[in-house]
């Protein structure tokens, strides 16, 4: 490490500035790819910002381990998706530390983003804590950033643990002091606080946090997704809560098995086709399947349903 005496006797051959010029290239101890052409000064944005969420959301941090038969090994920082979208926009926020290489891979079902193992130096230098999706809070840094920054992390979480509900939004996590600490970032920013329920605990181990009403529809009008699909359904529900339609009893059962006559549908997207809620059309689903008119079925490869009729309404 450089003496902090070469700086403070003014030697212009030791200027941190002309040092940093001369940079070209940053790596760890790890076997992995440096960081070349690097941005220095690192600056925080919103693209470091989202990156660091992404990790700690749908992704992992990267560590450090010791193998059985002695000496280390290490596994390098990755985000994972099922949007191409966040996966891209993923690797575009990688320039703000510069030319950063990376193995982007498609499993069919879902892409991962492999990134060098300094970016995990990185970012735990820069925000003082490790990366970790089961294990600690938020960034004490997060706090003390701009509302601009803070609907970053709303907005990555969202997009990686998000499921959107006819009025809410539910986040899932088993981290609870992470949602926790997410909770108090959203009504830093002006979330109704009474909107924004506290931490709860589902059966299957996961914890939740959900917002709705007034929340709901400002983080979709002015917040959004960055994925896609969820933001296509978002201006589905805000159209919805504009313009309710009722319609006469039986009508939205008929309806739904003219579409489905017609091919088969998610759930998600019949609600869209008639305009009525999420909730009002699973209920009517589920009438539908117990009196076997349609079935459910997962779509092979992919982790979704869909609804067709049984052979007898086909006949």
């Amino acid at each position: 490490m450089t003496s902090g005496c070469l700086f403070d006797k003014d030697y212009e051959e030791f200027s941190l500035e002309e040092i940093e010029k001369h940079i070209i290239g940053i790596k760890s101890d790890s076997a992995s790819n440096p960081i070349l052409n690097p941005s220095i000064p690192l600056m925080e944005d919103e693209r470091l910002v989202r990156i660091y969420s992404h990790l700690i959301g749908d992704g992992f941090g990267g560590g450090k381990y010791n193998r059985k038969t002695g000496g280390n090994f290490y596994a390098n920082p990755a985000y994972t998706n099922t949007s191409l979208k966040l996966i891209d926009n993923f690797v575009k926020d990688l320039e703000v530390f510069g030319k950063v290489p990376y193995d982007k891979r498609d499993y069919g079902t879902y892409y991962k983003v492999i990134v060098p193992f300094v970016i995990k130096y990185l970012l735990e230098y820069v925000y003082g804590c490790e990366i970790s999706a089961s294990r600690g809070g938020l960034p004490k840094r997060f706090f003390e950033l701009t509302h601009r920054l803070k609907f970053e992390i709303i907005r990555s979480f969202c997009d990686d643990e998000g499921t959107l509900r006819d009025n809410s939004i539910v986040i899932s996590s088993g981290n609870k002091k992470q949602l926790k600490d997410l909770r108090i970032i959203m009504i830093s920013v002006g979330f109704n606080k009474k909107n924004v329920l506290n931490v709860k605990k589902r059966k299957n181990n996961l914890f939740v946090l959900e917002f709705s009403n007034e929340n709901f529809l400002n983080f979709g009008k002015n917040i959004k997704f960055f994925h896609p699909e969820k933001q296509k359904i978002m201006n589905f529900q805000i159209k919805r809560h504009a313009t309710i339609k009722r319609m006469k009893p039986g009508e939205s059962r008929r309806k739904i098995m003219d579409l489905l006559k017609i091919k088969p549908y998610a759930s998600i997207e019949l609600a869209m086709k008639l305009n009525i809620s999420h909730n009002t059309t699973g209920q009517i689903l589920r009438q539908l399947i117990n009196a076997n008119r349609i079935k459910r079925y997962r779509i092979p490869g992919k982790n979704k349903f869909e609804y067709k009729l049984t052979s007898e309404s086909n006949n």
